[in-house]
């Protein structure tokens, strides 16, 4: 199976080039103007509680309780790192080259890629998308460090500084480059690659099991690999989330963030208890 290697060495020492595509500038704009307010600022001065569930973390802002729906909130802050760092993100290589043909004929058989015999032959499907993918490397790799040679993935971006893709998605993602992506034109067809790279790095599980274990992983030697969802969530999400996310409007109503309860009204039931 593909694992994921190291950074690139050539990607340490490069320059960061400030980006002047407006087309990049207007999406970040429009990220900017539909933002809340009120969630940016519980996003920017939170004090992570714990683990809820597989899905949910607890977040405290002032005296506030709130429950958080990581994979929402994950996804659309990855989606701001792309647009960000566009132009200037670090890879990481794979531990060995995974042929694009092949994960395609993977990710047709994922029952989320609606494959049906009528669509034709997985064989021809994934050897069209390796062609195409082909003709866009350079540009994959000038932007988003999406590394491609001789027809297979070598390298991925590092989205998030310490933070990894969950490989199981790759072969997805990587037919989705072919059918979830607008090449027509610069501004939509660089707003789905973002957002496709966001869904495929977004961070769905924060297993309750591995809070505890967390504990035991809270310092991982260098270089070390093992580290539990919740550990990252802590350490490496979090943190990123902490310093530059804008979270849009939508997420306070539609139930990614939810008030449950108010400090101050918890202590006064434990003076009367």
């Amino acid at each position: 199976g593909v694992r994921l290697g190291g950074e690139g060495a050539a990607d340490a020492t490069r320059a960061w080039v400030p980006c002047e595509l407006t087309s990049i500038h207007t999406l970040l704009r429009r990220v900017t103007q539909g933002s809340h307010r009120g969630l940016a600022a519980l996003f920017r001065q939170h004090v992570f509680i714990g683990v809820v569930d597989a899905a949910y973390v607890l977040l405290q802002h002032q005296t506030k309780l709130y429950v958080v729906h990581l994979g929402a909130v994950s996804q659309e802050h990855l989606y701001q790192q792309a647009l960000l760092r566009w132009g200037n993100l670090a890879r990481i290589a794979l531990s060995t080259p995974a042929p694009i043909a092949e994960l395609c004929v993977l990710a047709l058989r994922d029952p989320r890629a609606g494959w049906k015999p009528a669509d034709g032959d997985p064989a021809k499907i994934g050897a069209a998308v390796a062609k195409l993918l082909e003709e866009k490397a350079a540009m994959l790799e000038e932007y988003l460090s999406i590394v491609i040679r001789d027809g297979a993935l070598v390298a991925l971006p590092q989205l998030i500084d310490g933070y990894a893709p969950p490989l199981n998605a790759l072969p997805l993602f990587t037919l989705r480059l072919a059918s979830h992506v607008d090449w027509s034109a610069e501004e939509p067809c660089f707003d789905s690659l973002a957002r496709l790279l966001a869904s495929f790095y977004r961070l769905d599980r924060v297993g309750a099991v591995e809070e505890a274990e967390s504990e035991a992983a809270a310092t991982p030697a260098a270089g070390e690999a093992a580290r539990t969802p919740a550990w990252t969530v802590q350490h490496v999400l979090l943190p990123s989330i902490r310093r530059s996310y804008e979270p849009p409007a939508a997420q306070s109503t539609d139930h990614t963030v939810v008030q449950v309860a108010c400090t101050e009204q918890l202590y006064r039931i434990f003076e009367r208890c």
